[in-house]
């Protein structure tokens, strides 16, 4: 049953801030020549890289057609790219500027090459149908103010409509085609994609509502930004710096991409290195999968993994494997085609996803998972009749941090932080950890093929971290009475912070 809560003014401003400050480090993923042009681009538009971003993922997903391909492997099953996006962000942050900028640019482009009309907002089942054969599979589904597209699609539901079992259907390319005995009728594949620009109290009020067992909201990616306003003069300054540039905006870039796969079978791999780091991210989700229904405690198998029955971990479901290699791809497909037309060069488009590209599409999943995270904590505290205030917003980094340095031990398994964690992804803890490592509060070492974060030394910790540990609530002093506190380590842990420790002979004295 769909209802409507009510949310206080405070905990939406709450709930939104705990997930934009979960931001993807665009620089890394895109690479520093196009983070600058979109940088620049967004700043003199009056919006931000996120909103940018947010438009130009499932843009490209939808221009590269549906004969367009991403593939893991020679034998494996090739994935079109469609991308269904919710981008999050506070009125006034820029929304607009990114629709117009990016999304109606493209479509007015589309038109002019085909005669036809790429975008939808209001449509009915028969209206898409008609779309895409007209089409021939491309779509797209788009709205500045994304709250109508998700109240049509829960009205259309409770009507009894089976549209989102359609759009839950064409994510993954599929048409909807019926052979009747008047003949066939419908479309058989599709590049349809979606995107959503919407408010923070819209994305709370109909999370819940959009929850179910289909994985309709497992489907989306999940991207918030902190609105960035600048000033006259510094908008000036960089549309200046715009102008100078032979490239001023995204309309050739989008041009290309078009053309460049109109009416071909277009399938992208993954490169040798890019292969192992995908199939390893794979191979974690199997163990975590079979770690559950292998074990025969009970308990077990309710730490192991909490994805499709929980809101908590660092991962949704499996699907995010397909997100990965898909975001990949389109990662590959801007940075190759935003080069191109910045630096005016004619190579070929090279079909080879990089291990850059992996990486940086498994740093984005990572940020995006705990963004969506956040939303789904806060929906399923709500009360669906009155309004109440929210408990306190526990992002997975929150929780993650307690796990380790609100604990007992100088270090700590993987495994015991996968049970305290209710079965957060392996890889999801180790991004984490690395962090972590960085910022010079431990390290992360493996020990006879299990992974172990050695704590920093109590003595050893900087103005920096006892500020950050304070942030988690853990003084100091606590810590230092944790830390020395040895009495509940297994044996395995023991021998691990005995021989490998940064700091074993500082510590030695607590297993006298």
């Amino acid at each position: 049953m769909s209802y409507q809560r009510r949310i206080s003014e405070v905990d939406v401003l709450k709930t939104y801030k705990a997930a934009y400050r979960l931001h993807v480090p665009w620089k890394n993923v895109i690479g520093e020549e196009c983070h600058n042009f979109i940088e620049n681009y967004s700043i003199a538009n009056q919006s931000n890289e996120t909103l940018v971003m947010s438009a130009i993922i499932p843009m490209i997903a939808s221009l590269c057609g549906p004969r367009t391909k991403v593939r893991s492997g020679q034998n494996s099953f090739a994935s079109p790219l469609n991308m269904y996006v919710m981008s999050v962000c506070a009125p006034g942050g820029g929304k607009s500027s990114a629709f117009d900028g990016v999304v109606m640019s493209a479509v007015d482009m589309y038109n002019i090459e085909t005669g036809n009309n790429l975008m939808m907002e209001n449509y009915t089942n028969a209206g898409v149908h008609k779309n895409q054969i007209k089409n021939g599979g491309y779509g797209f589904i788009c709205s500045d103010e994304g709250e109508r597209i998700l109240k049509s699609i829960q009205t259309k539901e409770k009507n009894g409509e089976s549209e989102r079992a359609l759009l839950c259907k064409m994510w993954g390319g599929k048409g909807d085609f019926s052979s009747l005995s008047a003949g066939c009728r419908g479309f058989e594949r599709t590049s349809m994609s979606l995107c959503v620009f919407i408010q923070p109290e819209h994305i709370i009020n109909h999370t819940q509502n959009l929850m179910g067992g289909d994985g309709f909201l497992d489907r989306f990616i999940i991207l918030s930004s902190k609105p960035k306003l600048y000033k006259t003069d510094i908008r000036k300054q960089q549309s200046d710096e715009l102008n100078l540039r032979k490239v001023k905006d995204f309309d050739s870039m989008m041009k290309n991409i078009f053309l460049d796969h109109r009416g071909l079978d277009v399938v992208y791999s993954l490169s040798e290195e890019a292969e192992v780091e995908y199939n390893r991210y794979e191979d974690s989700y199997v163990e975590d999968i079979m770690s559950k229904y292998n074990s025969d405690s009970e308990d077990e198998k309710e730490n192991n993994l909490a994805s499709t029955q929980g809101v908590m971990s660092g991962i949704s479901c499996s699907k995010d494997t397909g997100i990965i290699l898909r975001l990949a791809a389109i990662i590959h497909i801007l940075k190759m085609n935003l080069l191109k037309v910045l630096n005016d060069g004619n190579d070929e488009m090279s079909k080879l996803v990089t291990m850059e590209c992996i990486e940086g599409a498994r740093v984005m999943q990572n940020v995006m998972s705990q963004q969506k995270n956040v939303y789904f904590q806060v929906s399923n505290s709500l009360n669906c009749n009155a309004e109440e205030r929210l408990p306190k917003i526990k992002t997975f980094q929150y929780r993650l941090i307690r796990c380790v340095f609100a604990k007992p031990n100088p270090s700590i398994l993987l495994r015991n932080v996968q049970r305290g964690l209710k079965g957060s992804r392996k890889e999801n803890i180790l991004m984490e950890w690395k962090k972590l490592q960085d910022m010079g509060l431990g390290e992360m070492k493996e020990c006879e093929g299990r992974m172990v974060f050695h704590k920093v030394h109590p003595m050893m910790l900087n103005v920096v971290n006892e500020e950050f540990l304070m942030k988690h609530e853990i003084q100091k002093s606590k810590y230092e009475e944790l830390f020395g506190n040895v009495r509940s380590m297994e044996s395995f842990a023991v021998n691990a912070c005995k021989s490998n420790h940064p700091q074993k002979i500082e510590i030695a004295k607590f297993f006298d």
